[in-house]
């Protein structure tokens, strides 16, 4: 938490804002977020005896953001001689949250400053990374480590039990456009059956939304759930249990990022993660002309879908044409220009 010093500080008007988010629904990753980005600059302006929050003009904040551009990405944390340079779209995100700051601040209500010292600034740019695909075969081979049914992979009932529970969990990943707290969370009841299953998940600010899933995930999941029924602990609600040395308990937050990085580097990848699953199934659908406003249903987006995954759709939409285009001709027999 972001203390208190003194009334008019920049860290009381900080800490309203935090409680003011908190009030609104905001995700606690979402708070984590502010308060670690808000807590760097309250420092950097201590430090340089920056004046009261009511007289920080846009020059301060030009100066902070020049600043941050030349920090490491774990500055004053863990080995930060080691670290490597703060990315373009880290000081983005910064921004944006402190300007969200003080577009709150200079509302009328709040009475903390009267005139917002961002002004018209725009968000410095960053080049988006390309997000790499998970391919069909690259799909194949992670049901294959998690063929629960293969004697040579589940050779007792623990390990079966693990093996499906990994596979259920990787099913749901492929078969939906969740977020990686969103299957975290899930609850047993949670999972209504009917002719397929649908499963409630808890998004960002508390949202709830109906997520579908087809016949083969259902299935799994479903297989998961008798097996689970065996094992689990007494007053275990959570989806999703341990099954090593504390069986049956609920799973710790990292578990399902950890199985998916582990299943990736097993086939050959050099960092699967969660998102990229998310992210496989917005393409997809977006390339298969389905309505935009039926994918933000899926994947809970309130407002719009992010730049990127369009992006991606454009980009192999593109591809497509251009292979489909006639070749200009034969020229194997010809030897290239010699330049001079």
């Amino acid at each position: 938490m972001i203390p208190v010093l003194i009334p008019g500080a920049v860290r009381e008007a900080v800490k309203h804002w935090i409680n003011w988010g908190k009030t609104e629904g905001h995700s606690p990753r979402t708070i984590e977020s502010k308060e670690s980005t808000l807590l760097r600059f309250i420092e950097h302006s201590e430090d340089n005896d920056w004046p009261i929050l009511s007289e920080i003009t846009n020059a301060h904040i030009v100066e902070y953001f020049a600043w941050l551009s030349q920090q490491t990405r774990w500055d004053g944390l863990r080995d930060s001689a080691n670290s490597k340079p703060i990315s373009a779209s880290t000081v983005n995100s910064h921004f944006r949250r402190i300007r969200a700051f003080f577009e709150w601040a200079s509302q009328e209500e709040q009475n903390y400053i009267s005139r917002n010292p961002f002004g018209r600034m725009k968000a410095p740019k960053y080049i988006a990374k390309v997000i790499s695909e998970i391919t069909p075969e690259q799909i194949h081979n992670l049901r294959a480590l998690t063929d629960y049914k293969n004697p040579k992979l589940a050779r007792t009932p623990l390990q079966k039990f693990r093996i499906l529970r990994d596979r259920a969990a990787l099913e749901f990943c492929i078969d939906s456009c969740t977020r990686l707290s969103e299957i975290n969370g899930i609850q047993v009841e949670d999972v209504h059956v009917g002719a397929f299953v649908t499963v409630t998940v808890t998004g960002k600010g508390g949202k709830q939304r109906d997520v579908p899933l087809k016949a083969k995930s259902s299935q799994v999941l479903l297989e998961y759930m008798e097996a689970r029924a065996e094992f689990v602990q007494p007053g275990v609600t959570h989806l999703w249990v341990s099954a090593h040395n504390t069986v049956g308990k609920p799973v710790k937050n990292s578990w399902l990022q950890k199985v998916v990085n582990k299943l990736g580097e097993r086939i050959g990848m050099d960092r699967l993660h969660h998102h990229m699953f998310r992210h496989r199934f917005a393409v997809e659908w977006l390339a298969d002309d389905h309505p935009e406003r039926h994918l933000m249903q899926l994947g809970g987006w309130s407002k719009a879908i992010p730049s990127g995954y369009l992006n991606n759709v454009k980009q192999a939409q593109a591809a497509a044409i251009h292979r489909a285009r006639p070749d200009d001709g034969d020229d194997s027999e010809c030897s290239p220009s010699r330049i001079v």
